[in-house]
């Protein structure tokens, strides 16, 4: 259960105490506009039909969805004065990302700590300064005001998800013994090897029998369709001309494709005495360099070794 934070929206560049942050979370394009001047909240609350809670993540109540900006913002506030519960989804696990949370501090929504968003707590705290008394923004004592009630509403939200999420598992525990009951036979073999042959039988009998379906739907298509009149003459003609045309583009481009590869070689070619001098005078001028930067006593120390190496 989430608190309508359905979907994505666009890349949104928010600065937060003067370091730039390019994210595409609706918290972040929240934010981002509320920097510029406008107000998304006051946006939303203007419209006539706004959810204010979405019961699951494709809830269709794209009104706030786009905008959830207080709704952010609430359980940010709340999960950083009481703290995040460990609730963990019934059909995955919790998010460990090491770098996630060094950046999004704060689980945003009735996950818990497996929230798929996370808000940095200093946002929470540039949003409250942007929205207080001092600044004359509105809906200020509106947001104080649902700060403040929020542990209670959020708390029995969550533990509403508690008991959701354990009567689901519970509920898919119990299948899935069902289900391994139901398909148990005590006739199958115990040997890895005629267990192995059994499930080969049985996926070629059931491959067998989807043949077998495939090839009846097209005889009867085969009986339904109209019968196809022979090719004429000149059907036949334009088939040779097309294939002759076929033919003769392919051997072009294969043509060109030799004739670029044998300009190749010959540019190298021509290139290779060109490109063993410059490497030669390099090597020319860097011994001459370091010639220059050594003193003769250590040049011929240098000398001496690379001799006696030899």
């Amino acid at each position: 259960m989430k608190w309508a934070t359905s979907g994505g929206a666009p890349s949104s560049s928010v600065n937060v105490s003067g370091k730039e942050h390019n994210i595409r979370t609706k918290w972040a394009w929240g934010f981002a506009n509320l920097q510029n001047g406008r107000d998304m909240y006051a946006t939303a609350c203007n419209q006539p039909k706004v959810a204010k809670i979405a019961l699951k993540e494709e809830a269709k109540t794209r009104m706030i969805i786009t905008t959830p900006m207080f709704s952010y913002l609430r359980q940010s506030h709340r999960t950083m004065k009481v703290g995040v519960y460990d609730v963990r989804k019934w059909c995955g696990g919790s998010i460990n990302n090491k770098e996630l949370r060094e950046l999004y501090l704060t689980p945003t929504n009735a996950g818990g700590l497996g929230a798929l968003e996370m808000l940095p707590q200093i946002a929470v705290s540039d949003f409250r300064v942007l929205t207080s008394p001092a600044t004359g923004a509105p809906y200020d004592e509106q947001m104080l005001q649902m700060l403040g009630v929020l542990p209670k509403s959020w708390s029995t939200l969550t533990e509403l998800a508690v008991h959701v999420t354990s009567t689901l598992q519970r509920q898919w525990n119990e299948e899935r013994a069902n289900l391994a009951a139901a398909n148990a036979d005590s006739s199958q073999p115990e040997d890895p090897a005629s267990r192995q042959a059994v499930l080969i039988a049985r996926n070629q009998r059931r491959n067998a029998a989807r043949r077998l379906v495939r090839a009846r739907a097209r005889e009867e298509r085969l009986r339904i369709a109209p019968p196809q009149s022979p090719a004429t003459l000149a059907i036949l003609s334009q088939r040779v001309i097309v294939a002759e045309r076929m033919r003769r583009y392919r051997a072009r481009i294969r043509r060109q494709r030799q004739q670029q590869e044998q300009q190749q070689d010959q540019q190298q070619d021509q290139e290779a005495p060109a490109v063993a001098e410059f490497f030669r005078l390099a090597e020319g001028r860097s011994d001459e360099s370091r010639r220059r930067s050594l003193s003769p006593d250590e040049d011929a120390a240098i000398t001496a070794a690379v001799t006696s190496g030899r």
